[in-house]
C-alpha cells in the first residue's frame, strides 16, 4: 500500500511495521502498545505516514488521533499527510475533505473515517472514541496526557497506541515507564523497538553511530554526523542523546505527575479534619505494609496522609483495630491475603471494585496536576510517588509499582 502511494520504506521501517502490526489468532493486534525510539531524521515520520494511511485505507479505523507536544509539530505531520493525499489520485478520491484551519487540521474520508491532529494537554482527547492514538515526540509526554486520551480506546474492539520519540530526557516519565515495562519479565501487550548504542561506546565510535541510526549511510551521511559532533561537543551530553539515542537517567523526583507537581502540593500546616477513607497496601513478598488515609483539611481541600508504614504484616491487624475505621484494599494486590484475618479481628474490610481503581487513578492524577491535593511532604509518601509507574489495565491504566 505504501509503495502504491509513492512511499517507499527502508528495510528497517518495513521491519517495524511488520512486527508492530502482527496479529493474534483472533485477528486482534498482538501489540496494543507500540514504542519506537530512534534518533531524529532517521525516518520515523514515514513509518507514521504509512501506519496512518493504512488505518484510513486498509484497517477501517474510524478515528486516528495524531498528537505532539506542540501543535507546530503535529501540524508538520499533517502537512506531510496532506501532501501524500494530494500526490495520489486514488487516495484523494477517497477523501471527503481536508480541513486546514488552524487548530482544526484533519483528513476526513468519504467512509467517515478521520485522521485528527492535536497538541497534547491534560484534557486533549476527551470526548473522542479513537481506534488508534499516536503520541509523537513522546519524550515530552506526561502521565496527564495519557490519562486524558487512553480511556478513549475503552469501547474499541481492536485499538492500538503508538509512542514515537528520540531518546528520553530525565523528565520523560512515560518513556521511562515504557522502557522499564518493556524490559520486565511481563511487558504485557507492549512491543518496543529502541535503536541505541551498545554500552561503553564513545561519541567518536562510528560503529556506535550506525547502531543508533538505522538510516545512516542511506539518508544521513557520516559527514553530517561529524559536523554535528563538532557543533555539540562542548554542550554536555546532547550529542549522545540526540544522535546516539542514549536515554538520560530518570528524574526520580519527578514521579508520575511530572517535575515539581507533587512537591507543589506539599503543605506541612495542612490538617486532616474529616477522614474519608483508609486504605491498606502490602508489597510483593509481604515485606512491607502501609496504611494511608484520604480526607479533607481545614480549608476543605483533599488531604492525603500516610498513617503508618512498617516491615512485615504481623502488626497490620492490631493497627487496623486501633484505627477503628473501614479499610479499603485492592483485591488484586498482596493485601488481599490479609482479608480473612482482618475480618476475623472485627475489621470492616471493603474490596475496591475493578472498575473503580482506574477511575480513582485518573481522579487522583487530575487533582494533583491541578494543585488541589494537599499532603505533608512525608519523605515516605514522596518516595512512593517517585517510584510509581503507569501500567495498562484492560483498556485503561492504573498506577503500578
Amino acid at each position: 500500500m505504501a509503495a502504491s502511494l509513492g512511499l517507499f520504506l527502508y528495510d528497517w521501517q518495513q521491519w517495524v511495521l511488520a512486527r508492530s502490526l502482527a496479529e493474534r489468532p483472533d485477528g486482534a493486534w498482538a501489540a496494543m502498545e507500540v514504542g519506537l525510539w530512534v534518533p531524529r531524521q532517521n525516518g520515523k515520520g514515514s513509518i507514521l505516514e504509512a501506519r496512518e494511511a493504512a488505518g484510513l485505507l486498509l484497517f477501517d479505523e474510524q478515528l486516528i488521533i495524531h498528537s505532539a507536544h506542540e501543535f507546530k509539530t503535529a501540524r508538520e505531520h499533517f502537512l506531510r499527510m496532506q501532501t501524500l493525499v494530494d500526490a495520489n489520485p486514488e487516495f484523494s478520491a477517497k477523501v471527503k475533505a481536508v480541513y486546514t484551519a488552524n487548530g482544526q487540521e484533519s483528513i476526513v474520508m468519504r467512509s467517515g473515517a478521520r485522521l485528527v491532529f492535536a497538541a497534547r494537554s491534560g484534557g486533549s482527547g476527551r470526548g473522542f472514541t479513537a481506534d488508534t492514538i499516536v503520541y509523537d515526540e513522546a519524550f515530552a509526554l506526561s502521565a496527564a496526557a495519557v490519562g486524558a486520551m487512553l480511556p478513549t480506546l475503552a469501547t474499541i474492539p481492536n485499538p492500538q497506541v503508538w509512542y514515537t520519540s528520540s531518546a528520553a530526557k530525565a523528565s520523560s516519565e512515560v518513556m521511562h515507564s515504557l522502557n522499564k515495562r518493556a524490559r520486565s519479565v511481563d511487558p504485557g501487550r507492549l512491543w518496543l523497538a529502541d535503536w541505541c548504542v551498545s554500552e561503553g561506546r564513545t561519541r567518536e565510535d562510528r560503529d556506535g553511530w550506525y547502531e543508533a541510526n538505522p538510516s545512516l549511510g542511506i539518508r544521513i551521511s557520516e559527514e553530517f554526523v561529524e559536523t554535528e559532533l563538532a557543533a555539540l561537543r562542548d554542550l554536555g551530553t546532547e550529542f549522545e542523546r540526540e544522535r546516539m539515542n542514549v536515554h538520560e537517567a530518570p528524574d526520580l523526583g519527578a514521579g508520575v505527575f511530572g517535575p515539581g507537581v507533587w512537591a507543589a502540593c506539599a503543605d506541612p500546616d495542612s490538617q486532616m479534619v474529616d477522614v474519608g477513607a483508609v486504605a491498606l497496601d502490602v508489597s510483593p513478598g509481604m515485606a512491607w505494609a502501609s496504611f494511608a488515609a484520604a480526607g479533607t483539611n481545614q480549608h476543605g481541600l483533599p488531604h492525603l496522609e500516610l498513617i503508618r508504614k512498617d516491615a512485615g504484616t504481623g502488626w497490620v491487624c492490631a493497627e487496623a483495630v486501633r484505627i477503628g475505621r473501614k479499610v479499603w484494599i485492592d483485591p488484586r494486590s498482596p493485601a488481599a491475603a490479609l482479608v480473612r484475618e482482618l475480618r476475623n479481628a472485627g475489621v470492616d474490610v471493603e474490596e475496591m471494585p475493578a472498575g473503580e481503581f482506574p477511575r480513582a487513578c485518573v481522579s487522583l492524577q487530575e487533582q494533583v496536576t491541578a494543585g488541589k491535593i494537599r499532603h505533608l511532604g512525608d519523605p515516605k509518601l514522596d518516595a512512593a510517588q517517585a517510584g510509581a509507574a503507569i501500567r495498562t489495565a484492560g483498556d485503561s491504566w492504573v498506577w503500578g509499582r
